[in-house]
C-alpha cells in the first residue's frame, strides 16, 4: 500500500523533552504557549519546566513512574507535562471535569504515587502533591534532566473499557516522536505556525496539538474551555490569534462552519486537520462553498490512541467533498503499514470490507497492567514472522484499487460520540449495579445534523416498584457521579427485557430511538420565556418544557446546547456563552443570561 513520506529528524532525539530542548536553543524568544492570560517564550517555558523537574527530582519512586497531571488548561499545564518528563516520569492526565469517583479510579489503577497540581484545585486522593504555584525555591540548573531512551513511556491516556472500567494506553517517547517524523514534511509545519490546543488533555488529539508545534518552534494557543463551547468566540479567537493549523473533530467543526461563514474568511488559516471520528463529506459542502478546499487545506486523518494519535491521512479535494458519500481516510503514515483482514486474519481483496490492523512505529506498548486485554488487541500476524506487533482496531474499512482506504464503521459494539470512543459495557456496568435495576443496555442515536445522543435502556428489577421517573433520576445521578460527561446518557428508558437476536445474543440494533415527547409544565407568559421555550423545544425535540427543567435531564447534550445558544444569540442579538450558565442550564437560566447580556452590552 502507498505510504506518506517521512522526515526523520525527531526520533533520533531520544525523548520528547530532548527534542523540545532543541526548539529552545533555536527559538528562545519565540512565544511557545499562550492561554489568554499569560504567554511564555520557549526560554521561559523551559525554565518553568526545569523548576518543576527540580522539585520532582529524587521524589519519584523510579524512572518511568506514573505521575498524575491534575491541572486546568493553561500554561502551567504545558510546563508541568514538560517538567514530569524532564524528571523521568510518565504523565497521566486527570481531567478536572471528570467525576470524583472516576478520578479516584484512575489514581488507583495507574498506581501513581505523585501528583502535579495547583493550590486552587480540589484535593485529590492522599498523594504526595507538587503544587506548581508553590514551587520550592532552588536553582533548577543544578537539578539536571533525567536521561531516558525512546522506549520509555511518555504518557498514559485512559480510554473507555469493555470490561466496565477504563484502561490505560501506554505510549512511549519514540511512539510520539516518530509521529512528527512522519508528518512534518507532509504539512510543512514550522516556527511561523500557530496551533490551537482545543481538546482535553485526556483526549490524545491534545498530544498532537501540543507536541507538534512545540517541537517545530511554533506557538500553542490554549483555548479556554468557555471559548471552546462557543463557535462565535472560537472563530474570533482563530482570527485574533492568526491560527494557521486547526485540529478538529467533525462534530466540533460542524458547529464552527456557520460562525465562520457568517464572519468571513480566516486569512491566516492554512490547514484544517480532522480526526477522532468519522467525517462525512456532505458536512463540509457549506464550508467549501464559502472558502473552497485549497486554503485552508482540508485533511482527514484516521487515528486511534493505541497507534499514537494518527495512522492515515487524506487531503480532500473539491471533488471528494462534492461527489463522495463515504469517508475517505487515505494512505498510511510513512512508518506504518495497514492490513485489511477478514475474521480469520487473512487479507481481503481490494474493494472488499475488512477490519483494519495497524503495524509499525506508532503501535503503543499495550494496556497498563492488563496483560490479557493487551494479548487480545496487540497481536502477531499468523504466518508472517517478519511482521511486527499489529494492533487490532475494531474498525471496518474498504481498500480501494489505488490503495487508499475508506472508513466504514465499527466491527464491534464500541460507540463513537463527538470524537470519544465509548465502550457501552462501561456505562451498562455502572447502571446495572444500581439498586432496582436488573439489566441495562446503551445505544447511540442520531438526532440529525451530527447530534448523536446516548440513550440508556434498563430493565427494572422485580419488586423495584412502578415509579419509573424516580428510578431514571437515580440512574442519572449514578452516571453523573461515576462517568465523564461524554459518557452520560441523555435519556433513561425502561424496557421489559433486553433485545435478543435469533442466536440468543444481545442485539443493540433492535433498540429503537425513543419518542422525544415529554409533557411537563410549561410557562410561556413572558416574551423571552416563550421564545426561549420554542428554541429549546424545537432543538432538543421535546413537546413541552418547564422553565426550571434541567436541560440535560430533558435530553439535551453539549452539542444541542451549542445549537440552542447559537439560535438565542441570533434571535436576541446577544452573546450568551456557557460561562454565564455555571449554575445549570434551564429555560429560566437562559432567560437570565439573555437579560444580563441586554443589560451589560459591553460584556
Amino acid at each position: 500500500m502507498k505510504t506518506a513520506s517521512t522526515d526523520g529528524r525527531f526520533a533520533g532525539q531520544g525523548s520528547l523533552h530532548a527534542a523540545f530542548s532543541r526548539s529552545v536553543a533555536q527559538y528562545p524568544e519565540h512565544i511557545a504557549v499562550t492561554d489568554g492570560l499569560r504567554s511564555l517564550t520557549y526560554r521561559e517555558l523551559d525554565r518553568q519546566a526545569e523548576q518543576i523537574a527540580a522539585a520532582l527530582a529524587g521524589r519519584l519512586p523510579q524512572t518511568g513512574a506514573n505521575v498524575g497531571l491534575y491541572l486546568e488548561r493553561g500554561t502551567d499545564m504545558v510546563a508541568a507535562i514538560l517538567g514530569i518528563l524532564k524528571a523521568g516520569g510518565t504523565y497521566v492526565p486527570l481531567d478536572p471535569t471528570f467525576p470524583a469517583e472516576r478520578l479516584q479510579y484512575l489514581v488507583e489503577d495507574s498506581q501513581m504515587q505523585f501528583l502535579v497540581s495547583h493550590s486552587s484545585m480540589p484535593c485529590l486522593a492522599e498523594l504526595e502533591t507538587l503544587q506548581v504555584d508553590r514551587l520550592p525555591a532552588r536553582d533548577p540548573v543544578t537539578a539536571g534532566t533525567a536521561a531516558v531512551d525512546g522506549a520509555q513511556p511518555a504518557y498514559m491516556i485512559y480510554t473507555s473499557g469493555s470490561t466496565g472500567k477504563p484502561k490505560g494506553v501506554v505510549v512511549s517517547h519514540y511512539n510520539a516522536l516518530r509521529l512528527l517524523d512522519s508528518t512534518v514534511g507532509l504539512f510543512g509545519f514550522g516556527p511561523d505556525d500557530a496551533w490551537t490546543l482545543f481538546h482535553s488533555i485526556g483526549f490524545d488529539f491534545s498530544v498532537w496539538e501540543m507536541w507538534a508545534p512545540l517541537l517545530t518552534g511554533a506557538r500553542v494557543v490554549i483555548v479556554p474551555y468557555a471559548v471552546s463551547r462557543s463557535p462565535d468566540e472560537f472563530q474570533a479567537l482563530l482570527r485574533e490569534q492568526r491560527i494557521t493549523v486547526l485540529n478538529s473533530t467533525a462534530s466540533a467543526f460542524r458547529n464552527l462552519i456557520p460562525a465562520c461563514t457568517a464572519a468571513g474568511a480566516l486569512p491566516a488559516l492554512r490547514t484544517v486537520i480532522f480526526g477522532g471520528e468519522k467525517l462525512e463529506m456532505a458536512m463540509l459542502r457549506p464550508w467549501v462553498a464559502a472558502f473552497g478546499a485549497e486554503r485552508p487545506a482540508l485533511v482527514n486523518m484516521y487515528g486511534i490512541t493505541e497507534a499514537t494519535v494518527h495512522a492515515t491521512w487524506k487531503k480532500l479535494s473539491m471533488d471528494d467533498i462534492s461527489q463522495r458519500g463515504d469517508s475517505p481516510i487515505g494512505i498510511p503514515l510513512a512508518d506504518l503499514r495497514i492490513h485489511v483482514l477478514d475474521e480469520g486474519m487473512q487479507p481481503v481483496a481490494p474493494g472488499q470490507v475488512g477490519e483494519m490492523y495497524i503495524e509499525g512505529g506508532g503501535v503503543a506498548q499495550g494496556y497498563y497492567n492488563r496483560p490479557e486485554l493487551t494479548a487480545e488487541r496487540f497481536l502477531a500476524l499468523p504466518g508472517n514472522a517478519a511482521a511486527g506487533v499489529v494492533y487490532k482496531t475494531g474498525d471496518l474499512v474498504r481498500q480501494e484499487s489505488n490503495g487508499e482506504l475508506v472508513y466504514l464503521s465499527r466491527a464491534d459494539s464500541q460507540l463513537k460520540v463527538r470524537g470519544f470512543r465509548i465502550e457501552p459495557q462501561e456505562i451498562e456496568t455502572c447502571l446495572a449495579r444500581q439498586e432496582g435495576v436488573a439489566a441495562a443496555v446503551v445505544n447511540v442515536f442520531d438526532y440529525g445534523g451530527g447530534d448523536q445522543r446516548l440513550v440508556a435502556f434498563y430493565v427494572p428489577a422485580a419488586g423495584a416498584g412502578s415509579d419509573a421517573p424516580a428510578l431514571a433520576r437515580q440512574l442519572r445521578t449514578a452516571a453523573q457521579r461515576e462517568l465523564p460527561t461524554h459518557m452520560q446518557p441523555s435519556e433513561f428508558v425502561p424496557i421489559d427485557g433486553l433485545p435478543i437476536n435469533g442466536n440468543g445474543k444481545l442485539d443493540r440494533k433492535l433498540l429503537t430511538k425513543p419518542e422525544r415527547k415529554k409533557q411537563v409544565s410549561g410557562n410561556t407568559e413572558f416574551d423571552y420565556l416563550a421564545k426561549v421555550y420554542a428554541i429549546v423545544s424545537e432543538t432538543v425535540g421535546v413537546d413541552s418544557v418547564g422553565r426550571e427543567d434541567d436541560f440535560f435531564e430533558i435530553g439535551g447534550t453539549s452539542l444541542t446546547l451549542l445549537r440552542v445558544l447559537a439560535k438565542i444569540n441570533q434571535q436576541f442579538n446577544v452573546r450568551v456563552n456557557v460561562s454565564l450558565l455555571a449554575d445549570g442550564v434551564s429555560i429560566a437560566s437562559l432567560v437570565q443570561a439573555i437579560m444580563f447580556c441586554k443589560q451589560n452590552p459591553a460584556n
